[in-house]
């Protein structure tokens, strides 16, 4: 290999791995991996930088609560995905204590003025409520 193909190509390697490494916790995907790998840390401080409210409060803490319970039965998997470029919806299904599928269906919104996605804790645990009501028909 000569010397002139050689600064082409560290030119492009370069430049592949900083987008890379830019993009790696970019997107509705990426937020809601992350804040599963929050939760196995126990680390608040990452939790916050992913969902739109303060960690304490009552739809955070509602989520957090029963993701934790659900992520003691396996990994979680992600079933689909639909949306909008400032709004997806991200199934992810869980297993209960009895390993029947339990899914989630996460609203992650891109905040308009730094263009990050966060978990909409609100209308996600909104969500969760309708699906139970759904299913255990308020038992």
């Amino acid at each position: 290999m000569d010397r002139k193909s050689i600064i082409p190509a560290f030119v492009l390697a370069s430049i592949v791995l900083f987008v890379f490494f830019r993009l790696q916790n970019y997107g509705p995907q990426s937020a809601v991996r992350r804040f599963h790998q929050a939760i196995e840390a126990r680390d608040s401080r990452e939790l916050q930088e992913v969902v739109d409210e303060p960690v304490e409060s009552a739809s955070v803490r509602t989520l957090l609560a029963t993701v934790t319970v659900l992520l003691r039965n396996g990994p979680p998997g992600l079933l689909g995905a639909r949306g909008s470029s400032t709004e997806e919806r991200l199934l992810i299904t869980y297993r209960d204590e009895i390993g029947n599928p339990f899914p989630i269906v996460f609203i992650v919104t891109k905040n308009p003025t730094d263009r990050n996605w966060k978990i909409n804790a609100s209308k996600t645990t909104n969500a969760l409520k309708d699906y139970l009501n759904a299913v255990y028909g308020g038992r």
